[in-house]
Parts: C-alpha cells; structure tokens; sequence
C-alpha cells in the first residue's frame, strides 16, 4: 500500500481550509446558510406588520420559504449545522446586518 506524502495532506487541509473563506482570506458564509439569511430577514420584515400569533404570518412565513425553495427540515438541518459552530452564528448574524442595510438603501434609492 502506498504512503501519502505529508505534504499532501497538508496541502489537502490547507485548501479545505481555504475553500471556507472569501478571497480575502475570511470566513464565509455556504450557499444554504446564505439562503438562510434572505429568509430570516423575509421573516423579520414580515414581523414589523404581522405578529407571529396571526394565522396571516403563518401563511406569509410558508409563502417566504416556497420562495426560497427551502423546507421546514432542509431549515432546521441549517439551523444544526449553525449550531455545531457557534462561530458561524456571528457571521450569520453579520451577513444579516449586511443584507438589513442592503434592502434599506436600494428602498431608500427606489423612494427618491
């Protein structure tokens, strides 16, 4: 049986690592907890006019997850994964900001 060379793996790990960061080096976020970002601000946004007890937010909150092509379980797995990396969650927290601050200038430029 043949030895993988250290260096391999190294290499290996190294590029892991690296396919977990943006291009300057920083984590980011993967493709479903990006989508998880465009729901959890759908439903913040949802929130400002429909409090969660009203069956009306219940259908909006379905209507934001069909739209996102997301499932209820495909939400929670996300949710998990969060879970197994507190560290993600502060990013999650900041992509969130981001994306708040993103939607409040292109409304604000769109009023003008």
């Amino acid at each position: 049986m043949k030895k993988t060379p250290i260096s391999s793996v190294f290499l290996f790990s190294c590029l892991c690592a690296l396919a977990g960061c943006g291009k300057d080096g920083s984590p980011r976020l993967r493709t479903d907890q990006k989508v998880l970002v465009q729901v959890y601000v759908d439903l913040l946004e949802i929130q400002e006019t429909l409090p969660p007890s009203e069956p009306a937010y219940l259908d909006s909150s379905r209507n934001i997850f069909a739209r996102h092509h997301l499932s209820q379980s495909e939400y929670e797995r996300i949710v998990e994964k969060l879970n197994q990396k507190p560290e993600d969650w502060e990013l999650f927290y900041k992509e969130v900001l981001r994306e708040i601050d993103r939607r409040e200038t292109s409304g604000s430029q769109t009023e003008e």
